[in-house]
């Protein structure tokens, strides 16, 4: 691990000694090494497994059913959506060259949600909804969203 000098925006190398003059203040950095009892990434995907039922396989599938025969899909995952894990599913109408964004349980197969993506709402939240990327953990952004009629 590193740390970044604020004042310079420059790495600073582990177990390195950084003077800072202006305070008169000797910091000493060491690197973070360690071997925990809980490893995190197993333990939440011990506690997620059983609970997910549908395959992305099957999600993908589902997205492509309900956007028509002449579908592809471009992006699926498994993440969190404002506190549910759900299947982000990204589907190409071949016929028309339209995307939409699928959103699906992975506990039941049910469409929760989709929608038409525009170029805009592509490029801002790749994927969907995502600020950043993929998001938070715990939360994410409610903007746009609704319930699938």
């Amino acid at each position: 691990m590193y740390l970044v000098h604020r004042r310079l925006h420059k790495p600073i190398a582990p177990a390195q000694t950084l003077v800072l003059l202006d305070q008169n203040l000797e910091v000493s950095v060491n690197p973070i090494n360690f071997t925990g009892s809980i490893p995190l990434r197993s333990t939440i995907s011990k506690a997620i497994t059983p609970m997910v039922k549908v395959s992305l396989i099957e999600a993908v599938s589902t997205g492509q059913k309900l956007i028509g025969s002449n579908s592809s899909a471009t992006l699926a995952i498994l993440r969190p959506l404002i506190g549910y894990l759900v299947y982000d599913v990204h589907v190409r109408n071949n016929s028309n060259n339209t995307f939409y964004a699928v959103i699906i349980d992975p506990g039941n197969g049910q469409v929760l949600y989709h929608q038409t993506l525009t170029p805009f709402s592509m490029a801002r939240h790749p994927p969907m909804f995502a600020k950043g990327g993929f998001g938070g953990f715990y939360a994410g952004p409610k903007e746009g969203l609704g319930r699938h009629r």
